[in-house]
């Protein structure tokens, strides 16, 4: 057999390996294929209907694409969460062959294990040559702790992408060919287009990674280097551009942005690196103390040992090198600035003392001695310089990004059991590197840290393999290494969760695929909480069988006007329900009986069969109930979004004076004219908490205007309008138990504008006051603007 042929057979047992290891690791899955989905059924489903509605799309031309059928009537909806197209054309193919979804996702999700193990051992099997310590490798990338901790997200489980691109990227600082640099766009494209977290993540390490590699190859004096690096952004930037534009539009639009808050939510700790999911089958009875699979990042002992031999190889290199080469002056300059860069870091949120002064000081250093370093390495030519080989690089390269990824991991602060010990580098990051501020889970980093460690085990058991003669014993090596890996990842048996498909799922819903009235659907009861909300995830999985458009929906975010309506529909069916949902574009309403308390069931089928002109009842199943909401008759107009006031809204006139039973020293902001400033409560709506208006003579009243700003869903639930004429005494205008913005098709997306109308009859008074009647603890009440009608 040719050399190739052998390659070809070997690569393919190599393949067969790793799937045969992918579906022992997640057993009993491979027995439950048809049924079952691993971990739960949110993510998995929600999973199931993006891959659908990506494969229904392109059939009809992508007309809409982004414009998904969930949280209607949105648009955009698609990039709430990331999409994945890349994982489209994968399963394209196999939903050809395969009978439904649930197949499609379990065989995606084998896939993934054994293609970021194979994608490794290519990597380290073109560093060492030694297959040995690439399938070693690949044993550690396929399965460490953070991929079976997230074992319900397919998109953070396709990394196979990430290890081709940078053998693709090694390969070509070596010989910058066209071919090479198509591997690397083409690679980068395919891992952004699995996951738009890792597209970040890798595009900042990938970045210092070129750099770093083409100045100590001295490629980048190499005019080719230039001319292929053009080729790249040529054909990579535009996808990547299309890619990622929907997001920006759409997330600035829907104030879709991530909190500092969420993002410490989301960060590593150091306990978490010592953490293991509950059914790690060797370490869970100790080590699993961390419910989120984001607070689970234990590395591996077996993993850590061998990259930290490899790791010790290259310091051993590094030290001989520095005394060989007279560098030792520059290494001690190097390590000072890390510390210096450290210290500088904790200056941040600092804002007295001489703190602030260092803050600014240090970034101008810093840069004095980067064009310094860079300037030298520019000046250095050819001949003199000792161009390394690329193993060594890859030491150094994968040494330091182990490193980094693992303090980017923190995010902004470095915490051990909620306390805080330092500032991290995320922090810096936050306020200059793009596209950071719309991720939430800094811990995510983790795989590069382990992609890195992989790499550094694979050398490791590359110089011990080749001190073995034998072809036997370099296999028994690699076994017995493969084995401890093994065992330190073992998720067995992996916890499944059971997924309706043909005639268990509900039979109302072909009830519903065979009506063809115009309307979206919207399933009652609404989720009130977001741990509820993975709820919804079952109803989009459902709307592949009935196809009607949702007014609820499952995603990484979701659009005010959806939360406030979940509030409003716990008193359906009332007339402003009713009103909501006619205004939302809602032709079907399914009731699910179970969901509710009996009392509030018989409650809700009390009010329903009281308007049989309304809601039409089709079919009643199992407990589940579809009606048809027909439009509002012609003859009789619908009734307007809200009551308006007489008159036309004004600003705040001359003299007129704030107060409020909380915030008092921020409660004129909501008079000075700018939406970006706001009076806002001091904590969640208390019963008796009040806004009040003061004038300098008497107005003439018959509505007010709350402008929510920036916080649209802080209004208030439940409150009355009084008025006074000397401030002791109060006669009620309004009152209202059902606090809404004005929601129509129009203004649903114009979030910075959304506004509560108060209507009453026009009355005369020097003293207007909002005092809340009732507790709301899930937001503050919040004003940017207010408006008076005459």
């Amino acid at each position: 057999m040719s050399p190739k042929g052998r390659n070809i057979r070997a690569e393919a047992g190599v393949v067969l390996l790793f799937l045969l290891l992918s579906a022992a690791m997640t057993y009993p899955l491979i027995l439950r294929l048809d049924r079952h989905v691993p971990s739960d059924r949110v993510d998995p489903l929600f999973t199931m209907w993006l891959l659908n509605w990506e494969h229904t799309s392109a059939l009809r031309g992508f007309q809409g694409f982004f414009n998904a059928p969930i949280f209607h009537p949105h648009r955009g909806t698609l990039v709430y969460a990331d999409y994945l197209p890349a994982l489209g054309l994968i399963s394209a193919p196999l939903r050809l062959l395969l009978p439904d979804w649930i197949w499609v996702y379990n065989v995606l999700f084998l896939l993934s294990f054994a293609f970021s193990g194979w994608g490794m051992h290519r990597l380290v099997l073109f560093l060492t040559k030694s297959r040995p310590a690439a399938f070693t490798a690949g044993l550690i990338f396929a399965f460490f702790t953070y991929r079976l901790a997230h074992i319900s997200h397919l998109e953070l489980l396709m990394t196979g992408w990430m290890p081709l691109f940078f053998l693709s990227l090694i390969k070509f600082i070596d010989r910058p060919s066209v071919r090479h640099v198509l591997g690397v766009g083409l690679f980068f494209l395919l891992q952004t287009w699995s996951c738009a977290y890792y597209g970040v993540f890798l595009a900042y390490f990938a970045a210092a990674a070129l750099v770093y590699l083409a100045i100590k190859t001295q490629t980048y004096r190499r005019a080719v280097f230039w001319k292929r690096l053009l080729v790249l952004a040529a054909v990579g930037l535009p996808p990547l551009v299309l890619y990622f534009l929907p997001y920006l539009a759409v997330h600035q639009k829907m104030f879709l942005g991530r909190t500092l808050d969420e993002v410490l939510r989301h960060s590593a700790q150091l306990e978490s690196f010592w953490s293991v999911p509950r059914w790690n089958s060797f370490w869970g009875w100790a080590l699993r103390s961390q419910p989120s699979p984001e607070w689970i990042r234990y590395p591996g002992i077996a993993a850590l040992a061998l990259a930290a031999a490899g790791a010790g190889s290259y310091l051993r290199t590094y030290l001989r090198e520095l005394r060989e080469e007279g560098k030792g002056p520059r290494a001690v300059w190097d390590a000072l600035m890390l510390v210096s860069g450290a210290a500088w870091l904790q200056t941040f949120d600092r804002t007295e003392g001489v703190w602030p002064l260092l803050r600014t000081v240090f970034p101008f250093l810093l840069a004095v001695s980067l064009g310094l370093r860079l300037w030298s390495a520019w000046r250095r030519k050819p001949k003199q310089a000792r161009i390394p080989a690329v193993p060594s690089l890859a030491r150094r390269l994968f040494f330091a990004m182990f490193w980094a990824a693992w303090l980017l991991s923190f995010g902004p602060w470095i915490f051990f059991k909620d306390k805080a010990l330092a500032v991290g580098p995320y922090r810096l990051l936050l306020g200059w590197a793009p596209g950071l501020d719309g991720l939430r889970a800094p811990s995510r980093l983790a795989v590069l840290m382990m992609l890195a460690a992989s790499v550094l085990a694979g050398l490791a058991v590359a110089r011990w393999t080749a001190g073995l003669k034998s072809a036997a014993g370099r296999t028994v090596l690699a076994a017995f290494l493969g084995a401890l890996v093994l065992a330190d990842y073992a998720a067995v048996p992996l916890p499944l969760a059971e997924v309706p498909a043909g005639e268990r799922i509900p039979p109302i819903y072909d009830i519903l695929r065979g009506r063809t009235e115009p309307g979206a659907l919207i399933e009652l009861p609404l989720p009130m909480t977001r741990r509820e909300n993975g709820r919804n995830a079952l109803l989009m999985y459902y709307s592949i069988r009935h196809g009607k458009p949702l007014v609820q929906g499952y995603s990484g975010h979701f659009p005010p006007a959806t939360i406030a309506l979940s509030e409003i529909m716990e008193n359906f069916p009332s007339d402003k329900t009713i009103r909501l949902l006619r205004n939302f574009g809602v032709g079907y309403v399914i009731v699910h009986e179970q969901n509710y308390r009996p009392d509030a069931a018989a409650r809700i089928r009390e009010g329903l069969d009281r308007r049989p002109e309304t809601f039409i009842r089709i079919d009643s199943l199992d407990n589940d109930t579809l009606y048809l909401l027909p439009p509002a008759p012609p003859a009789e107009p619908a009734p307007p979004a809200e009551p308006a006031p007489s008159g036309e809204p004004v600003p705040a006139g001359e003299g007129w004076k704030a107060m409020a039973g909380s915030n008092l020293a921020r409660a004129g902001a909501a008079l000075d004219g700018n939406p970006a400033t706001s009076w806002s409560t001091t904590s969640t709506q208390r019963r008796g908490d009040y806004y009040r208006l003061d004038f300098p003579e008497p107005e003439a009243v018959s509505g007010i205007e709350l402008h929510q700003g920036s916080k649209p869903l802080d209004f208030p639930r439940a409150f009355v309008v009084e008025g006074s004429d000397d401030g002791r005494a109060w006669a009620e205008f309004a009152a209202e138990t059902e606090g809404m913005p004005v929601l129509v098709p129009g203004t649903i997306e114009d979030i910075r504008n959304y506004r509560l109308v108060i209507s009453f009859p026009r009355r005369t008074t020097r003293h207007l006051r909002l005092r809340l009647t009732e507790d709301f603890g899930r937001h503050h009440w919040s004003i940017a603007e207010i408006r008076l009608w005459r």
